[in-house]
């Protein structure tokens, strides 16, 4: 049996147009393979996440697991190979869900290679691998197994689509990282074929786009620099997530024009996150250092959206200033501070500012 692992963690999109080009490429029957499908509880969007799993959970040889939380790569993948009954005659393939395989058959080619005993690893080629195999003291062997052209690594290069023999797997008591999210999986799961005079080959005519923007989450990419290279501390990327775009957000609130206190604007980001609403409303909203954060709240929650309301005319906002602002009437560039409402909320695609006469300021 073949099992294919899928940890379930990234953006919606992203994960959902992955796994349809699983499907169009792989080259498997039905029969011939089991899709499990981890879900690590990616935290932004969660619902339609949900509905995501779910949906693939209907497929008749795919199989969903949850171990609660997000448990990291190579604890995800020694959960998911727990969930079955494994045996060293299995082949494992692990397709992480911003993965692109443009070359259909890649996995029956990959079964195919397998039938050589040597062979524990095999991978689709794309261009960060090639560039590895071009740096001093790593490169490759040309080698051809069962008619197919193969790369045979010398050393650890970056890995993506692949196939490991279940065997590996158990004799190397498992998939290993550095990091107990992510980090260092080709590394650490080198010394393990060395030692057992093992091969980790790459298939030639078999390629991966690794270029297609709609695959790609920002913020896990960066993630994965920061705590495995950057020498942030490793922590679980929902904490890390939480707080990177929390900081995003007090910053562009600390570039424009108004009086909202860093205190304040966090207690609305969070607030936001705890309710999940799905309409938010802010009437009066000068610079847009309160809106910045409902809006950078709202990107996180399924189908919210938030509403700003502000004349931005001075005789407008005199009328209505009923109990004294600090606003200096007369004396306000109107246009500017419009301008620079509308470039603080610009990266937050579900916040509309309207500007109209009449509204409460």
């Amino acid at each position: 049996m073949i099992y294919a692992i899928t940890l379930m963690f990234g953006p919606y999109e992203m994960m959902k147009r992955s796994l349809e080009q699983f499907d169009k490429t792989v080259g498997l029957g039905d029969d011939e393979f089991q899709h499990i499908l981890v879900d690590q509880h990616y935290p932004i969007l969660r619902e339609s996440i949900k509905s995501l799993i779910a949906e693939r959970g209907e497929i008749k040889n795919t199989l969903v697991v949850d171990p609660g939380k997000n448990i990291g790569l190579a604890n995800g993948v020694n959960f998911a190979l727990k969930s079955v009954p494994l045996t060293n005659d299995d082949l494992v393939i692990l397709f992480d869900p911003d993965m692109n395989p443009i070359t259909v058959g890649w996995g029956r080619a990959m079964k195919s290679v397998h039938q050589e005993k040597s062979v524990a690893w095999t991978t689709c080629l794309f261009d960060g691998a090639k560039s590895d195999m071009n740096q001093i003291g790593k490169g490759f062997k040309a080698v051809t197994i069962n008619g197919i052209d193969c790369r045979k690594i010398v050393a650890p290069v970056i890995n993506s689509c692949c196939m490991l023999k279940a065997s590996f797997l158990i004799a190397s008591g498992g998939a290993h990282e550095s990091n107990p999210y992510y980090g260092g999986f080709e590394c650490h799961m080198w010394p393990y074929l060395v030692k057992n005079n093992l091969s980790w080959v790459f298939l030639e005519d078999y390629w991966e786009d690794c270029s297609w923007p709609e695959l790609r989450c920002q913020n896990y990419a960066e993630y994965k620099v920061a705590t495995t290279h950057g020498g942030e501390k490793q922590v679980e990327f929902t904490e890390w997530v939480m707080e990177k775009e929390k900081k995003r957000m007090l910053e562009r609130k600390r570039a424009t024009e108004g009086w909202c206190p860093d205190s304040k604007a966090i207690r609305l980001y969070d607030l936001i996150l705890e309710k999940k609403p799905k309409v938010i409303v802010e009437i009066g909203v000068y610079g847009g250092q309160s809106l910045v954060a409902l809006a950078a709240a709202a990107e996180q929650i399924d189908d919210a959206k938030v509403f700003g309301f502000d004349p931005y005319n001075d005789e407008e906002c005199q009328q209505y200033d009923l109990n004294g602002s600090k606003i200096d009437h007369g004396k306000i560039d109107w246009v500017e501070i419009e301008r620079k409402a509308r470039e603080t909320i610009a990266p937050y695609k579900k916040t509309k500012l309207f500007s109209l006469p009449g509204a409460y300021a």
